[in-house]
């Protein structure tokens, strides 16, 4: 039986690419499917970008704040705009680094919808674009939505 990969993973968010990084050091061929950037929802629009910003609201209460200490600032209030460049900041070289370390471990990313197809015989398969890859396994990393 001919195998596209030895593992595709559904999600190229945290889990999926820990997974995909794992499986390539352990010598498989490895897909990482996902129709979102890699990284997912923590590195784009949830847990970075949402630490940036409260680390900037931590800046203005310290500044709001510092004649207590002795120190004198004046806050001039926040720029929202600079603070999402500030965050955009933050994620952009993130992402540039894990889409470089994925690319180096020769993990195959497939940048669209997946969806898993029953073993027929020649392995389970996970058809993109009209084109189904046999697998040898496959993880489903979708994440979850509340």
């Amino acid at each position: 039986m001919t195998r596209d990969f030895d593992l595709a993973i559904l999600g190229a968010g945290s889990a999926g690419y820990a997974c995909a990084l794992r499986a390539a050091q352990l010598g498989l061929r490895v897909a990482l499917v996902d129709d979102g950037a890699v990284g997912g929802t923590c590195l784009h629009r949830g847990c970075i970008p949402t630490k940036a910003w409260l680390q900037a609201a931590k800046v203005r209460r310290t500044v709001a704040k510092a004649a207590g200490f002795g120190v004198d600032a004046t806050l001039q209030g926040v720029d929202a705009a600079r603070v999402r460049g500030y965050a955009d900041g933050v994620v952009g070289p993130l992402f540039k680094g894990l889409t470089g370390l994925i690319a180096s471990r020769g993990i195959t990313v497939i940048p669209e919808r997946g969806t898993v197809v029953a073993d027929d015989g020649r392995g389970p398969g996970i058809e993109t674009g009209g084109r189904v890859h046999r697998v040898g396994a496959v993880v489903v990393a979708t994440g979850a939505t509340p």
